[in-house]
């Protein structure tokens, strides 16, 4: 009767409303973290609208500065626009990562992507320890632990592979433990390295 025809369309309404609700709180979501990085939870790339990923940069130049005395950034509490000279250099690698049982790279810079021949979400897909030959990771673990117990190494020197397996050696790299800002416990690892310090191995 009318009043069941009434009903269905009043519950069609409501439908649609709640979808219409559903629908706008994803866009939100996608506008603010990026497509990519909301829909996989890897981190999206460095824009305007996520700031640069300033809070991240911020907690590797306070982790810098607490454990090495050293600044990555022009002050402690860098804006956005002087955060976005340093995410997006094409001349200073600059990659950390998490602290995963496998740890994934969460960050690189666009010189970082170069050389590393990823562009970023093919970065933050990837596990760090593949930025090593599987000959020079034994290697690059024990600098990874040695980095764990002292805080930080400067002047390292080791040999990296691209994804499409060119060789490098880099040198004079400053690798850091990453630390929460507030408990101070690490929540991760970085490293830096300049391009110029960087020379192609002749296959």
């Amino acid at each position: 009767g009318a009043e069941d025809t009434q009903e269905r369309w009043f519950g069609v309404v409501c439908v649609w409303g709640q979808m219409r609700w559903l629908v706008a709180v994803f866009m939100g979501l996608m506008s603010l973290h990026g497509a990519w990085g909301y829909m996989s939870g890897r981190p999206a790339p460095p824009t305007a609208e996520n700031l640069w990923h300033r809070d991240h940069l911020l907690r590797l130049d306070g982790s810098l500065r607490r454990i090495a005395g050293i600044a990555l950034l022009p002050r402690p509490d860098a804006s956005p626009g002087e955060c976005s000279s340093v995410a997006l250099s094409s001349t200073i690698a600059i990659v950390s990562h998490g602290v995963e049982d496998d740890p994934l790279f969460d960050f690189a810079t666009p010189c970082a992507q170069a050389l590393f021949k990823m562009d970023w979400d093919t970065f933050v897909r990837t596990p760090s320890r593949l930025s090593a030959e599987a000959s020079d990771r034994d290697e690059r673990q024990r600098l990874l632990d040695t980095v764990e117990r002292q805080g930080f190494i400067r002047d390292y020197r080791g040999v990296r592979v691209s994804a499409d397996g060119d060789r490098f050696h880099i040198s004079n790299a400053l690798v850091w433990n990453v630390l929460d800002p507030d408990t101070g416990g690490r929540i991760g690892q970085a490293a830096m390295f300049r391009a110029s310090d960087v020379e192609p191995i002749s296959s």
